[in-house]
């Protein structure tokens, strides 16, 4: 690397940097946190190339792969970007794509999220590494992870297979000085091989090539053996760990004044020789790494007579994302040796005294109205079937009762009514409606479900960033190109009532969701008003803010209609509703107050 070739960068953002310097042709993904800001940066930096990788957002994470792996057969080099519960969507190419490998290096990016920061589980993705039998890097740093990256496509071309790159939520969004060493490979020149034996994944080939898979994974064992480390002291106690939680080891040894021997993985699968060389000068070995026992369970089949702690012995939480203190502990609980946390006083007081902040919408959010809408027409007594999106916030109004994964609010719509004689009500947003809700309304339609589906649509995927999608009509890179027609497509679904509505009118939305509720078969209702984050930057808010008038009825009859809505912009005083600076002015509550006690400031 250069010296002197240095940027402060968030570790998506280095990973981005390495994703360029590859030489890749293309690169697709489907937005979610904490890898979304990935490719919205390489989109940045596009127009700097001669000859610019083809970039896009695809409609979900299964068809980004089979994009990527088109690209991959034609010798180019290829990258998916995704978070770790889209590799459950793009599974089902994953798993015979590791039977047929690749000509061009083809990389999956795949952010996992210990903790549960922004996703409905905490799976570790080096499981279906495992599983497909795949090579994955698993980075410590921003550094690393620019670095691995690259490393990446290099071995995905020497094996012919494709690798993962598993950053942690950590790691994506740890910012750290990187350098970079600023030389950009060409991109290829594309030619597809005709070869059926290998591509056309018959039975026959399929067996064959499965031979390959297997013949390759001790050769892969030794190939990675180079990115683990193993550093050696005088101590029968030893470390294993990988990724982040390498970092949390480093400073709780430095803390306790511990010498310890750490073999610390850096990719999988893993060389045993190494796992040996440590067990060889210890009796005990405490094996420290985020989500499942990945590595905890090989170190048990050659443990011997040495003693391992971890997950399965109740040392490491199994649950969460650690920390320096929880691995503090965990030593401890091993060795019997304690060391006290050092918390800041402030940070203390702090946790004491500050007031709980749960997500919430925010303040003019057209779902807000749609969910108060729903509630009043179809009560509380409804089955409010939810999905993955801002929208999941609907819980606090009482109008989500479920939430499973990106687009199952239909089908299980669909289940719900097969099952129960009460309303149902699927929700789901513009986005995730294409992502993997369509197949959803086909089948709910093609069955005779009955239901009614809610679209919650924005015009963007509000929650991993506001990245586009089909219906806006705008690409990754910011180039207008056709728009999916949302109305068009659910017609054609042949679903039997269809209605269009601006949430911000509630008139019009609850006269809409009354005639659907009254209406036999699937019904759908699409709730169209833009983020209002959207519309702030674009400038197009109505600007009217509201303000709440002395015919407030708070302080005599307790009314508090207008905190059914859970507005941020909506607080009280002993005597009357408040409307605070960050009211955008549209009108819901205006609508809803009994007492015409708000109007325009």
């Amino acid at each position: 690397m250069q010296d002197g070739n240095r940027k402060y960068l968030l570790g998506n953002e280095a990973i981005a940097y390495g994703i360029l310097e590859s030489g890749v042709s293309l690169v697709s993904g489907y937005p979610g946190t904490p890898s979304s800001e990935i490719i919205p940066f390489i989109a940045q930096q596009v127009e700097r190339y001669e000859r610019p990788p083809h970039v896009e957002w695809s409609v979900n994470e299964k068809v980004a792969l089979e994009v990527a792996a088109g690209a991959s057969y034609c010798d180019v080099r290829a990258v998916v970007v995704m978070k770790h519960v889209g590799l459950n969507v793009a599974a089902d190419p994953l798993m015979t794509l590791a039977y047929t490998g690749v000509k061009g290096g083809l990389v999956l990016v795949v952010a996992d999220d210990p903790g549960c920061f922004s996703s409905q589980n905490e799976q570790d993705s080096r499981r279906y590494a495992q599983f497909a039998q795949i090579p994955c890097l698993d980075p410590s740093t921003p550094q690393e992870a620019y670095e691995f990256v690259k490393y990446a496509f290099v071995l995905s071309e020497l094996f012919e297979i494709p690798v993962m790159l598993r950053p942690t939520t950590r790691v994506s969004h740890a910012r750290a000085s990187v350098t970079l060493s600023g030389n950009y490979s060409d991109q290829r020149s594309a030619h597809f091989q005709k070869d059926p034996k290998r591509w056309v994944m018959v039975p026959t080939h399929a067996r064959q090539r499965h031979v390959e898979l297997n013949r390759i994974q001790p050769l892969l064992r030794a190939e990675l053996a180079s990115l683990n480390s193993l550093t050696s002291k005088r101590s029968q106690f030893g470390v294993v760990t990988a990724g982040v939680a390498a970092k949390y080891v480093e400073e709780a040894l430095k803390k306790l004044r511990l010498e310890a021997s750490v073999l610390r993985i850096a990719a999988y699968p893993m060389n045993n020789d190494q796992i040996a060389t440590l067990m060889s000068n210890s009796r005990q070995l405490l094996v420290v790494e985020e989500l499942e026992p990945v590595i905890e369970e090989q170190v048990n089949t050659l443990a011997g007579t040495v003693e391992v702690f971890g997950k399965l012995t109740g040392h490491v939480q199994r649950e969460g994302e650690l920390t320096v203190d929880a691995v503090l502990n965990s030593i401890g609980e091993a060795i019997g040796r304690f060391a006290t946390a050092d918390v800041p006083a402030a940070l203390i007081a702090a946790e004491r005294t500050l007031p709980p902040r749960p997500p919430v919408l925010c303040a003019g959010c057209p779902h807000r109205a749609t969910f108060y809408a729903l509630k009043k027409v179809f009560t509380k007594e409804a089955i409010y079937v939810g999905d993955i999106g801002c929208y999941t916030l609907g819980v606090s109004q009482g109008t989500i009762d479920t939430t499973l994964c990106m687009g199952a609010s239909i089908s299980m719509g669909s289940g719900f009514s097969a099952a129960s004689d009460k309303e149902i009500v699927s929700v789901i947003g513009d986005s995730t409606f294409i992502h993997t809700g369509v197949s959803g309304l086909i089948n709910a339609v093609y069955n005779g479900a009955r239901l009614t589906l809610v679209i919650m649509d924005n015009g963007t995927t509000a929650m991993t960033g506001h990245q586009p999608h089909p219906c806006t009509g705008v690409t990754a890179t910011g180039v207008c190109t056709v728009p999916t027609p949302m109305e068009d497509l659910i017609k054609a679904i042949g679903v039997q009532g269809l209605y269009v509505v601006d949430p911000y009118n509630l008139f019009e939305t609850e006269d809409a969701l009354t005639k659907a509720k009254n209406s036999e078969g699937v019904q759908v209702v699409i709730a169209r008003r833009p983020c209002i984050i959207s519309a702030k930057k674009a400038g197009t808010l109505a600007k009217a803010k509201k303000r709440v008038t002395a015919t407030c009825q708070n302080y005599f009859a307790s009314c508090k209609l207008c905190s059914t809505l859970f507005c941020p912009a909506i607080s009280y005083s002993e005597t009357s509703a408040l409307i605070a600076e960050d009211c955008v002015g549209c009108g819901v509550c205006e609508q809803i107050c009994e007492f015409d006690a708000i109007e325009t400031a």
